[in-house]
Formats: C-alpha cells, sequence, structure tokens
C-alpha cells in the first residue's frame, strides 16, 4: 500500500511539469522568435536571463534547474513524503533536497559533456 501512495506523490508531484508545458507553449506563441535564442528564453527561472553566449554548460544546467516549476515539483514531493511517510518536516525537507540535486545530476553530467 505504501508503494501506491508513493507513486502517487511523485505523479502528483509531476503536475506542476505539465501546467510549465503549457505555460511555455504559451510563451512560445507570444514572444516574437527572433528573442527566442535558447529554450531558457521562455523558462520561469534565473537562466532565462542569461547571455547563451557568455554563460557557462554547468552553470546553465544549475540556473535551469533553479525554475519556478522544478522548485514546486520539489515541494510538492517533499509534502508527500513527509505525510505518506510520517517525517519530520527537517527530514522531508532534506529529502527534497537529495531529490532536487539527484535530479540535477543528470543536466550537469550532460554539460559537463560539452564542454
Amino acid at each position: 500500500m505504501v508503494t501506491v501512495l508513493a507513486m502517487v506523490v511523485v505523479s502528483f508531484g509531476l503536475i506542476p511539469r505539465v501546467v510549465q508545458q503549457v505555460a511555455l507553449s504559451v510563451q512560445g506563441l507570444l514572444i516574437d522568435p527572433a528573442n527566442l535564442m535558447t529554450r531558457f528564453s521562455v523558462e520561469l527561472g534565473p537562466a532565462r536571463f542569461m547571455d547563451p553566449a557568455t554563460i557557462q554548460p554547468l552553470v546553465g544546467a544549475l540556473l535551469d534547474h533553479v525554475e519556478l516549476f522544478t522548485l514546486w515539483s520539489v515541494v510538492l514531493v517533499a509534502i508527500g513524503v513527509a505525510v505518506i511517510g510520517k517525517l519530520s518536516k527537517a527530514k522531508a525537507w532534506g529529502f527534497g533536497f537529495v531529490y532536487w540535486t539527484v535530479t540535477l545530476l543528470p543536466a550537469l553530467y550532460g554539460a559537463w559533456k560539452t564542454m
């Protein structure tokens, strides 16, 4: 039963990604195509304001992960883990940080390979 609840928590934690895709699609329709330099141009994070020509790939990957919908997903998963696992808030936030870090690793590895 706990496994099913864990899968439900992660599924609900990924709902912000669906909202993100809708928001990115709407922005893609509304923004002038000349201003769309990279995928960071439509995201809602600090990478949006960086110059793609001068940013280091590792910094870009890190800033891409400090993004509204990514952080929203991590918060939802941490809350779900706290409720389902009956964990303290500190342990749940610790799990959320580990979850965020583990999901960051593939992006960092990909950026590292392009250097």
